[in-house]
């Protein structure tokens, strides 16, 4: 016996939870660190006149962590088009 429409759902069968992308929260913890980084940095460009020397490993490290998010997004957006080719999508 089918289902009276008076207890059928209105709305559309709920989807199934999406599993989340790891490259997104690979991308906002370091987005973070050189996001603070780089604040770090302006307030030792402004504040620290006495030891200049605290500024350039904090700029360097900051900058080799935002190129290597890069290296590391730009390796995965390869891979998966790849991926994709391979399995004629």
């Amino acid at each position: 016996m089918p289902t009276p429409p008076m207890l059928r759902s209105r709305g559309p069968a709920a989807a199934p939870r999406s599993i989340p992308d790891p490259l997104v929260a690979i991308n906002v913890a370091a987005l973070t660190v050189v996001a603070a980084g780089l604040f770090l940095a302006a307030i030792l460009a402004v504040y620290d006149w006495k030891t200049p020397g605290a500024e350039a490993p904090l700029v360097f490290w900051t900058a080799i962590v935002a190129v290597a998010l890069f290296g590391v997004d730009l390796l995965v957006v390869v891979l998966r088009h790849v991926r994709r080719l391979r399995l004629g999508l």
